[in-house]
This record gives structure tokens, sequence and C-alpha cells, in this order.
């Protein structure tokens, strides 16, 4: 099955697919409207910053960020992304034991990126990682009853996943602190199907019939300690 789950051939094998997918995504740019104010002046990490859009654009309001990712070819992407901007880092390896610059973080950030690892003890295990890093976590994942979560199929989902793994976030002391209403926007409907198929199968091309898709986006908050 494909997905974007961790480890995914996607993930790994077809950066720029993936890249196509994260720059569509949240065309608004609600998420950096809210991320922006947290990490004015701090030093951050991104845990699984992928093809380093948010690296990019949180690099001109932080003081210090590292982009950490397990794929290469991602990383490859996210350095000549960042070509140039003289506070930013990037490290490889899995989030779980990478090796890290030995420095304080103000804030471990993490975007779509705990959420794909559906081993719940190693989940459990980066969140532990994260507490020891910085005091305080933001994560940006997806909400339910959006188009997005449709066309994967997580409306009528009798696993009830989204749902599910954001019940365990606030069960780990995370707290909702916005709720976004974005849109993927693709430049064509070929190109939202194209990159859809390839993600997640054919099965999902005749069911985007726009290239905008709604998004719900939630972002949780967890300050240690407090």
């Amino acid at each position: 099955m494909k997905n974007l789950q961790e480890k995914s051939p996607i993930y790994y094998a077809e950066a720029d697919i993936y890249d196509a997918f994260a720059q569509a995504e949240d065309a608004e740019g609600l998420v950096l409207q809210a991320l922006q104010p947290l990490v004015a002046g701090k030093r951050v990490l991104d845990l699984g910053c992928g093809t380093g859009k948010y690296v990019e654009l949180l690099a001109p309001h932080a003081a210090h960020i590292i982009g950490l990712d397990a794929a290469p070819a991602q990383l490859a992407i996210a350095r000549r992304r960042a070509d140039g901007l003289r506070n930013v880092d990037f490290a490889l390896g899995d989030a779980l034991d990478a090796s890290l610059p030995k420095e304080k973080y103000d804030i471990v950030l993490a975007c779509w990126m705990l959420g794909t690892v559906a081993d719940k003890a190693k989940r459990a295990a980066i969140l532990r990682r994260m507490e020891k890093l910085a005091p305080h976590i933001v994560l940006v994942e997806n909400a339910e009853g959006s188009e997005f979560e449709a066309v994967r199929g997580r409306v009528n989902d009798p696993r009830r996943r989204t749902r599910r793994y954001n019940e365990w976030l606030i069960g780990q002391g995370f707290r909702e602190t916005d709720r976004l209403e974005a849109l993927f926007e693709f430049r064509t409907v070929d190109e939202a199907r194209n990159i859809f198929a390839a993600i997640w199968g054919e099965d999902k091309r005749p069911l985007l019939t726009a290239r905008h898709i709604g998004h719900k986006i939630a972002i949780y908050q967890k300050r240690i300690g407090i």
C-alpha cells in the first residue's frame, strides 16, 4: 500500500514528487503565520524537515534552525533551498537516534512527522527524545473532516487513525492551540491527480476534480515542566 508513513519508498526514492506535494500544501501560508511568532529569535530543531519548506520559511525569523531528516534525497533539496541562509544547518539521520549538534534548542518542531511513525513504541521514544532536547515542542498535524482526509479514505476509516493519533497527543500532554482551514493548491488538476496517484495509488486519481483540495490542520504545543 502506498502512503507517506515512515520509510515509505516514495519519500526516499522520489523526493521531487514529495516536494511538489509539500509546496502545494497550505497555499495561503496559514501554518507559517501560526509558527512565525513561536520561533521568533529562537533556536529551532525541525525534525523530519523533508525538502526544507519550513526551514526556508522560518529562517528569517529564527535565531538558528537545524533541519534533520533521514532521507538523503530530501535533504539534498532542502540544502539547495536554503543555500545562502547563514543561520541554517542540516543533519542526516533518524529522529530517534541521529547525532545532533550539541547546542541548546528552544523549540523542537515537527511538521507531519511524528504521526507517520506507525510503531507506537518508537513514536513514544521519539517524543521522549524531543522532550529532552527542548522545553517547547510544536507539532503540525492533520485534523479530521477535510477533503484531504476524504481523498485518503480517512473520513469513514474504521480504524479512526487520525482521531486516535490526535487523541494520543492530547494524552501525552499536548494542547491544540490552532485549527486551520487550509488548502492544497496545485498548478493544474492533472498535477494534483499525478501526485496523489504517485503517493497513495491510482485509485485516488478520479477522486480529484479540482486543483484546490480542502485541508484541516491542527497545531499542537507542549511546554515541558508546565
